[in-house]
């Protein structure tokens, strides 16, 4: 979930929309760790603002005004091994809850 941020913020929605296997241009600067240049990345997971790219990139609702959706969802992409250790620590801390 997306924190210092609320649903006014207006690339935020853009973050909210996105679905798993969305694929995505990411701006030099944007991203978390910050993009070195435009990327194209694959969305495995959304959380209301915040999402997760199947290489591992984490986006926040900030990060909307960096990405631009190419129209293209894929239903069979690679998840690497950093994204799949932070998908776990998501699951686990929510089942913690």
């Amino acid at each position: 979930m997306c924190i210092n941020c609320n649903m006014r913020y207006p690339y935020g929605k853009k973050i909210s929309d996105l679905e798993p296997g969305d694929e995505i241009i990411l701006k030099e600067g944007y991203g978390y760790p910050k993009a070195k240049e435009n990327t194209v990345h694959i969305i495995v997971a959304v959380d209301g603002l915040s999402a997760l790219t199947a290489d591992g990139t984490r986006l926040s609702c900030f990060d909307g005004i960096g990405i631009t959706t190419t129209g293209k969802n894929f239903s069979d992409f690679v998840i690497t091994k950093k994204a799949k250790e932070i998908l776990e620590k998501i699951e686990k801390k929510n089942n913690n809850r």
